[in-house]
């Protein structure tokens, strides 16, 4: 997702386009000074997106990147409960001193499917995030609308008051449902005699 989302925002500007981000913030956020693992794909770590997230809570979190090479490709195999998997993770995790971690991003959305495993892995201490809560937000979001920037609204009050009939508007309210999709309601007041 990280390495499309943006061209398939600008080359398909009229869609709605929700992008997973490793849930950097939530785990920074959770405690004073944490020491955040994150697990991703090595593409994931190594894109602007995650390189400025750690950056941006490098204050409040120490964020260390843990590349998953191959991970995704043994979870979209099936076998969830595989022993290679299980393999995988424990030595994935011996490297590091799990006295020391505080939370464990899951990365990526496969990786929620064996949450369990990876659970197993880090023992119960370690807190697990993902970036899901984000993505439901992102997805529900241009459904039930937002609020339309107010240069839109300033705009089209300006425009709407420019007309030498309309004395006034109120209730003004713009519905923003994503690109090109917004709609617009008020009352205008006109002289009752025109």
């Amino acid at each position: 997702t990280g390495a499309a989302v943006r061209a398939l925002r600008n080359t398909y500007p009229e869609f709605t386009f929700v992008g997973i981000e490793p849930a950097i913030k939530p785990a920074s956020l959770d405690k004073k000074s944490p020491t955040v693992a994150v697990m991703a794909t090595p593409l994931t770590l190594s894109q602007d997106k995650f390189l400025r997230l750690a950056k941006e809570y490098a204050d409040d979190a120490r964020v260390i990147p843990i590349p998953c090479a191959g991970l995704a490709d043994m979870i979209e195999g099936g076998d969830l409960e595989s022993e290679k998997i299980k393999v995988y993770l424990k030595e994935l995790f011996d490297v590091y001193d799990l006295d020391t971690i505080d939370s464990v991003v899951l990365g990526c959305t496969h990786y929620a499917l064996i949450e369990d495993l990876i659970r197993s892995a880090v023992g119960d201490r370690i807190k697990l995030f993902d970036g899901s809560l984000g993505v439901a937000k992102e997805t529900i979001s241009p459904l039930l609308g937002r609020r339309a920037d107010s240069a839109i609204t300033d705009g089209l009050a300006t425009l709407i008051l420019s007309h030498d009939r309309i004395l006034g508007i109120h209730d003004l309210l713009v519905h923003d449902y994503g690109p090109g999709r917004q709609f617009a309601s008020l009352h205008v007041e006109m002289d009752h005699r025109e």
